[in-house]
């Protein structure tokens, strides 16, 4: 049985008991919320965590940091610990300097925006940066964890050289020694970073900050291709290799603070500043945000603290967000395991701080707010999109972004993309199944319908599998390919070979995945085997014989990520015509016998009278018999019966996406039946010897979410005696009305 129901089961009863642990109270204007305990460890247990490998274990952090709240600068030093894993031989150490984006407008990543991200523009003059002061090398033996990189070296460090790349986003340290395979350095460097105003995912804004990526951080050396530091452009997100934090922020003592990981104390050296150490485990980055504005929100999901961060004017959307934090969970854990950290950080940004929002960084994410719909009555606009789905996706992350940690670079669809499959599934498994996203005027716009509109525009520019720096913004395919365009493919899969198969494979592939790094072509090896056996091929109907329709899961695959085009199907024709009859002369059968041989004086008047008239004479052979044909074949197909008509189906592929699609037929006396084409030719006509079409549709049961244009999906037949006035099916209908809705911006979401 597909997990659905079981997850929907699981979820009433888990909703209720989170919800339960949220506590309102009042103070004055400003509410309050119940505080639940700071987790002792970063990690959940064991028992609910399952087993980190150990060998993933590739790097430590040690930073002590304080933010000037005036100048919003972040003056640090940092301790790291990196062993090399791999059987290479390296000299240098490239860090990211991401922060150094927003350093210039000639920086690749500024050069591609152009000033604009998300719709935000960037404010002239605010500028950031990150800025190395000094790296030394303290030496080759690693402590043993990353508190111990507190303590002083014994001796002073041995200064490096250093310098920025081409782009300022990348620098490289070289080493006097090369260091081995297996073998450890320790490193100290000091560094200022200076936030951006908020413009993209990161920065400030009045008293808010956000600070992420905030710090020079090592590439990843990989054993076939060596370092991985790739420059930080416009659409090329991050990675890095797993390992502890212990950070020590220096923050005025009248901020909130959130970060990654656990709070393991808090201090207050003066009246006016607080000094706080946190505690992350087996996580590849470290994020933080501060605000004296926030107000905290807490609840609770089988011993993972969710901490909310929300601006007062918000707050109460807060149990929302916290509703679909547990919808994310209860739907995530049981396709693609445990979530393996204590604690989850919710931040709501300030209105004019909207550049970082919905980002996602380990066990800390970024939301968007609600829209206000206040004013419009529930007829006319319900949604449960806005905030809701950025939830949804961000909390997302911690798997495909945070436990995974795939190289977002080289393979983006393989977070964002995997993650927006995910999430399609979560609001399946808490709402049913395609469940509305947005009702407009009554019509609904549901999770398929959301996903197939979304490529009619530039769902078909580019393959999804390339590296993010292959994409040109001025194309405007990025968001679209790497987000919905894998989502249609991954799910349409799922639609197609039935959907235990398609979360058998998930599963497998997420749990050989955790904290190694995956490539795609482990997900798709994993999902041939697990789909297509070991031929690879899925028969869709028929047991392997003439006839079967075959879903070959690599071509599939190979089309989907590695090709531009979408799927596109169109009904040619539908209708009826006369059934061929067996008028004429045809070979006598074994068994039947000869007639008698008519006297030759009847012969030769036969002849004699059919050229007469300029007729062919009716002799032939006497092995062969002829036939009459019915008076009624002069009829127009219409008055015949139904005994003496070919219904027919004509459906044409009008893309290169080739792929089985279902056809549903209906006929006069109103049965229906379901055809299947495997979508290998352009064209293919269906054929229904004494039976009478009186319609057809495409892709009945939107199985084909790679296809966006479905309205050319369905047909009358031809000279229909009755033509309906309704609309041709309820999908279709509604497909119309959303498509209509999308173009004119009805939505408004």
């Amino acid at each position: 049985m597909p997990p659905t129901n079981a997850l929907s089961t699981a979820l009433a009863a888990l909703i209720g008991p989170v919800l339960g642990l949220v506590g309102l109270g009042c103070d004055d204007e400003v509410p309050s919320f119940r505080a639940v305990d700071e987790p002792e460890q970063a990690l959940r247990p064991e028992s609910a965590r399952g087993v980190i490998p150990e060998d993933a274990h590739i790097v430590d952090y040690w930073i002590d940091a304080r933010l000037d709240e005036i100048t919003h600068e972040i003056h640090g030093t940092l301790r790291m610990s990196w062993r090399n894993a791999t059987a290479r031989t390296v000299d240098r150490l490239p860090f990211h300097l991401y922060m150094n984006a927003f350093r210039a407008e000639d920086s690749e990543w500024m050069a591609a925006a152009r000033g604009s991200h998300r719709g935000q523009k960037f404010a002239p003059g605010r500028w950031g940066f990150t800025s190395v002061e000094r790296v030394e090398l303290l030496g080759r033996t690693p402590p043993r964890d990353a508190l111990a990189l507190e303590q002083t070296p014994p001796e002073p460090g041995v200064a490096l050289s250093y310098a920025e790349d081409d782009d300022p986003t990348t620098m490289t340290v070289t080493l006097p020694e090369p260091v081995g395979p297996g073998e450890s350095v320790v490193l100290e460097l000091e560094f200022t970073t200076r936030l951006p105003q908020v413009f993209a995912r990161t920065g400030y804004y009045g008293d808010f900050h956000m600070a992420g990526q905030w710090f020079p951080k090592i590439g990843v050396l990989e054993e076939a291709a060596g370092w991985q530091a790739h420059t930080f452009g416009l659409f090329s997100e991050f990675y890095a290799d797993f390992g502890d934090y212990e950070v020590f922020l220096d923050v005025p003592a009248d901020y909130v603070v959130g970060a990654s990981g656990v709070r393991v104390d808090e201090q207050q050296p003066s009246d006016d500043r607080k000094r706080l150490h946190y505690r992350a485990q087996m996580v590849h980055d470290f994020a933080w945000v501060a605000d004296p504005n926030f107000i905290e929100h807490w609840g609770e999901y089988e011993g993972i603290r969710i901490r909310q961060l929300i601006q007062p004017e918000f707050v109460d959307d807060a149990v929302v967000h916290l509703e679909a934090q547990a919808h994310a969970l209860a739907s995530m854990e049981a396709r693609f395991g445990p979530y393996p950290w204590s604690t989850i950080t919710i931040v709501h940004v300030p209105k004019g701080a909207a550049g970082a929002g919905g980002m996602e960084y380990p066990t800390l994410y970024t939301t968007s707010n609600i829209a206000k719909a206040d004013k419009l009555p529930a007829w006319l606009l319900r949604e449960r999109l806005t905030g809701v789905f950025t939830t949804v996706h961000e909390f997302g992350h911690q798997y495909f972004q945070g436990l995974l940690a795939s190289n977002e670079h080289a393979q983006p669809w393989l977070d964002e993309g995997l993650n927006t499959s995910a999430n399609q599934l979560v609001y399946w498994d808490a709402y049913g199944e395609d469940p509305w996203v947005a009702q407009v005027f009554g019509h609904a716009l549901t999770t398929k319908d959301l996903i197939a509109l979304s490529l009619i525009q530039t769902g078909d520019r580019d393959p999804l599998d390339q590296p993010a720096d292959r994409f040109d913004p001025l194309v405007g395919s990025y968001g679209t390919v790497t987000y919905q365009k894998t989502a249609a493919v991954m799910l349409t899969l799922r639609e197609l070979c039935g959907r235990e198969p398609w979360d058998r494979a998930m599963t497998r592939y997420t749990q050989e995945a955790r904290f190694r790094h995956p490539d795609g072509q482990l997900l798709e090896r994993t999902l041939v085997e697990e789909i297509g056996g070991e031929d690879g091929r899925l028969a869709l109907v028929g047991d392997g014989g003439p006839g079967t329709v075959w879903l070959d899961v690599q071509d599939y695959l190979d089309l989907g990520l590695r090709g531009a085009a979408i799927a596109d199907f169109r009904l040619i024709r539908v209708g009826n015509q006369p059934l061929i009859g067996g008028a004429g002369w045809h070979p006598r059968g074994p068994d039947e016998p000869l007639p008698p041989e008519p006297p030759q004086a009847v012969l030769e008047t036969q002849r004699a009278l059919a050229s007469l008239f300029g007729h062919a004479p009716p002799i032939g052979p006497p092995e062969w018999t002829l036939a009459e044909r019915s008076d009624s074949r002069d009829n127009k197909v219409t008055r015949l019966g139904d005994a003496e008509v070919e219904g027919f189906v004509i459906v044409q592929r009008r893309s290169s996406f080739r792929v089985p699609v279902e056809v549903l037929v209906e006929f006069d006396d109103g049965e229906r039946s379901t055809v299947v084409w495997d979508g290998q030719a352009d064209h293919h006509r269906f054929e229904f010897p004494g039976r009478r079409v009186t319609r057809a549709i495409v892709d009945p049961r939107m199985q084909l979410l790679i296809e966006p244009r479905k309205l050319d999906n369905a047909a009358w037949a031809e000279h229909h005696k009755d033509p309906p006035t309704e609309p041709l099916s309820t999908w279709l209908g509604d497909i119309d009305e959303a498509a209509n809705l999308a173009v004119l911006g009805g939505l408004g979401i």
